[in-house]
């Protein structure tokens, strides 16, 4: 018997100045304002003001980052915000922008400097405080996360971002009803974005309600066919459901897309084993410690495996590394004393 998985994977939505991105810095059509799209930077700044008259070198320089920032140049859009910055200390919308890209780094503590100070300069400024959210939920500071979300939700009560985002944080700790209301509000603003059935879905599983699950990632999919989060959801749903050969395609295929996430190799060796196909649970084990080589499940997973195929010494050992990374030893052990007796 497998060690059953309670995890699944939400996504956040964080916003620059002319878009949504999200944490790989990807860029998707922004759901707070769709007639804010074909405004170059030089017409809008953060907060939907007015244009402040600004230097036009400090301008240039934010034009520059924010188009290699879309391209993906991270590094260099800092470089063009810092320019801008020490030029034009009060251009929040260059310390939005590169407290994004901060983000898309994973250097959320610089990330949170420079949204403080965006919202030091425009405390009205929405697109911060939903920034500076994500950046607290990414480092587990859910509780400041939830409150910047519901302060850009005050300021903007349409602003479908944030109301994924704070749903998406009410999933990770646990309040999955709450979860569903904000995503539900996001989805009547915008149904279009498939961030939201991402994680409305994943409340849904964690409510044991599979089939609902599906659904709404059944049109994360058809929104956005390359999110490997949502196949592999839909996988641990229909793994839920006992449907393992159905949610082993959908690991697949999520696997194909981000190769480099441990969870789904892990989760795609449940369902092999639970299938009996235990040298190919072995190899999605391995993979999943060889991406995180300190998943305690991995090693619990691979020693069960290796039990069931009689490898006993390797089983043990398996059970001493997941124990020194946290697991309890004494279910563990149970567990593989049940299928020693099975053998």
């Amino acid at each position: 018997m497998l060690v059953g998985l309670a995890f699944a994977v939400g996504i956040l939505t964080f916003v620059s100045c002319e878009g949504t991105r999200d944490a790989d810095g990807q860029g998707d059509a922004d759901p707070i304002a769709q007639e804010r799209e074909s405004l170059p930077p030089e017409k809008l700044n953060a907060s939907g003001a007015p244009p402040i008259k600004r230097s036009l070198e400090a301008q240039s320089l934010y034009e520059s980052g924010f188009l290699l920032q879309e391209r993906g140049h991270i590094r260099e859009a800092i470089r063009e915000y810092d320019e801008a910055i020490r030029i034009d200390p009060q251009f929040v919308d260059v310390y939005i922008n590169r407290g994004a890209a901060y983000i898309n780094l994973g250097q959320h503590e610089k990330a949170i400097i420079d949204l403080d100070q965006a919202i030091r300069l425009d405390p009205d400024s929405e697109k911060a405080y939903n920034n500076r959210g994500g950046a607290y939920s990414s480092i587990g500071q859910h509780q400041k996360a939830l409150q910047d979300f519901s302060e850009a939700i005050r300021l903007n009560s349409r602003f479908t971002g944030a109301y994924i985002n704070r749903g998406g944080v009410f999933s990770t700790i646990g309040e999955h009803d709450r979860a569903i209301q904000d995503l539900d509000e996001a989805i009547l603003l915008s149904p279009i974005i498939s961030e939201a059935f991402v994680n409305r879905g994943r409340s849904y599983s964690a409510l044991g309600q599979q089939e609902k699950a599906i659904l709404d990632l059944d049109e994360a999919i058809r929104l956005s066919p390359k999110v490997s989060e949502a196949f592999a959801n839909r996988g641990r749903a229909y793994s839920a459901l006992g449907q393992q050969a159905r949610a082993i395609q959908d690991y697949d295929e999520a696997i194909r897309l981000t190769p480099r996430l441990p969870d789904t190799y892990l989760a795609r060796g449940v369902a092999y084993g639970s299938l009996g196909d235990y040298q190919r649970a072995i190899m999605d084990f391995d993979n999943a410690i060889r991406l995180d080589p300190v998943s305690a499940m991995a090693y619990a997973n691979r020693a069960l495996t290796h039990s069931a195929l009689g490898k006993d010494i390797r089983a043990q050992k398996d059970v001493e590394r997941a124990v020194e990374l946290g697991l309890d030893r004494e279910p563990l052990e149970a567990s593989i004393n049940r299928i020693k007796t099975r053998r």
